[in-house]
């Protein structure tokens, strides 16, 4: 999935580009002007968007199927409706980080991503000397298969296709195709040319809305102090069943919602005990800190990898850990998960929690050719 706006609710923090390489992000600098078409398609919709990148000087346009086109540069964000005589600029001055987008275009990049298994090829490619890598493996709650069509000397990607499957509901979550690939044509230099911007509207008097990380209006209310401590204590106990890998511990405090609220995108109860009994033993040596809690009166069920829809549950609350690597783990970031809570029968219980990344890396078990 891309790390950039889209019309589903896409997380602040993708952490899957924590795995990138500078050499991915050397490599990109080669490709002058990429560009693709993109049709993805999941159970809610059927999005057709077309991307560029270009490197001198850096920015990246995506364009939806209505027109609407937005580009990031080194003046900020662009915004264009398809129709309007202007276009909308939002400034900033941090530079364009092109090494995030290193994997649709590369394919030793996407392989430090993802990870997998390529065929050594034959003596004598194909009629397209174009060579063929594939992965599969699970990241997060779904099990994932790519594959990615490539030119063996250049190492331009050509074309390239993934695969999501919820394993909690056991349906397709996302396919994506990339294809139509072209590099260094002139005729596409015009993505990039937009209308000049209007002028930003003047300041409201009135306060701006609180928004969460997926940019909806956050329905916060406030956590009280008793409350708060017993938010800590829960989940507290849960990380510490986790990290023990007791399952029968790890679950005392859990409520399981209704299938029905969800539509089986959250795990059962069995499915934790085989997490429990199978894979906390990934997360030791790393150390969770446990943030603040937020009443935010939704839980996020998981769409995609990086991908979630809030389910309104009034009362529910939310609490970020942090897990910061052991120091054998060397140059790895630290990576963060949310547990959610809410009031059943008297007694505060864990409803859902975003599994930290250590107990999930990207599968790696072979390198392209």
């Amino acid at each position: 999935m891309s790390s950039l706006p889209r019309s589903a609710c896409i997380r602040g923090l993708n952490v899957l580009h924590q795995y990138h390489t500078l050499r991915g992000e050397e490599a990109v600098r080669d490709v002058r002007l990429g560009h693709f078409t993109e049709v993805e398609f999941s159970p809610e919709d059927l999005e057709i968007n077309r991307w560029w990148l270009r490197t001198d000087p850096p920015a990246v346009v995506w364009q939806t199927q209505c027109g609407t086109r937005e580009m990031v540069d080194q003046h900020g964000h662009w915004y264009h409706e398809f129709g309007e005589a202007a276009s909308h600029l939002v400034p900033d001055d941090s530079p364009v980080d092109l090494g995030e987008h290193a994997e649709w275009f590369w394919v030793d990049a996407l392989v430090a991503v993802y990870g997998g298994t390529a065929p050594v090829p034959d003596a004598t490619p194909g009629t397209s000397g174009l060579c063929t890598y594939e992965w599969s493996g699970i990241v997060e709650c779904f099990r994932c298969k790519g594959w990615v069509t490539y030119d063996p000397v250049t190492r331009r990607i050509y074309g390239c296709g993934l695969m999501q499957d919820n394993l909690n509901s056991g349906k397709p979550a996302v396919r994506i195709v990339r294809a139509h690939y072209t590099y260094d044509d002139p005729m596409q230099t015009n993505a990039f040319e937009f209308p000049a911007a209007i002028d930003s509207p003047e300041p409201s008097d009135s306060p701006e809305p609180i928004n969460d990380p997926w940019g909806l209006a956050a329905l916060i209310t406030t956590v009280e102090e008793g409350e708060r401590t017993e938010v800590s204590a829960r989940v507290q106990h849960l990380l510490r069943a986790w990290l023990s890998g007791s399952a029968e511990e790890f679950l005392e405090d859990w409520y399981f919602l209704p299938e029905s609220l969800h539509e089986g995108l959250l795990p059962a109860r069995a499915v934790w005990e085989q997490r429990v009994a199978t894979q906390a033993a990934v997360c030791q040596g790393w150390e969770p800190q446990v943030g603040e809690p937020v009443k935010r009166n939704r839980v996020c069920l998981p769409l995609t990898v990086g991908t979630f829809r809030p389910l309104p549950i009034p009362g529910a609350m939310e609490v970020e850990v942090t897990w910061r690597p052991p120091p054998a783990a060397g140059s790895v970031e630290e990576v963060y998960s949310e547990v959610f809570l809410l009031a059943h029968e008297g007694r505060l219980r864990v409803v859902h929690w975003n599994l930290p990344w250590p107990q999930d890396p990207p599968p790696h078990d072979g390198e392209v050719p």
